[in-house]
């Protein structure tokens, strides 16, 4: 009975002072998680390097990150075929840096998407 308590006590210590995410069981693989399936698909496409992914993620919070995959001016990016360079991250940084809601807004009128 006792072993039975340790043990009962071992599992809920684990996640003692963690952050814990509940995924649903449809997500069984970690590209399937929110956020990750859109890095991935960028990754893929060669719109993003490994590199720079690799800077956003440890440059933006998660929230800032979401909103890049989802803006209007990465999709259309995507669609075209048009990969980031030095100087889109570098305006991607400056504009996330911002309170602003609604920074990638901002991209679109910096970046100029009609040239190839």
């Amino acid at each position: 009975m006792e072993q039975e308590d340790d043990k009962q006590y071992s599992r809920e210590a684990v996640f003692a002072g963690r952050r814990v995410s509940v995924v649903g069981s449809d997500a069984r693989s970690r590209g399937r998680v929110p956020g990750y399936a859109s890095s991935s698909l960028y990754r893929e496409s060669g719109i993003i390097s490994a590199r720079q992914l690799a800077l956003l993620q440890r440059m933006l919070p998660r929230l800032r990150l979401e909103q890049l995959f989802r803006c209007e001016w990465l999709q259309q990016r995507l669609a075209r075929g048009l990969a980031l360079g030095r100087e889109e991250v570098r305006q991607i940084l400056l504009c996330a840096a911002q309170d602003d809601d609604g920074w990638c807004a901002e991209l679109g009128d910096r970046v100029n998407l009609a040239v190839p």
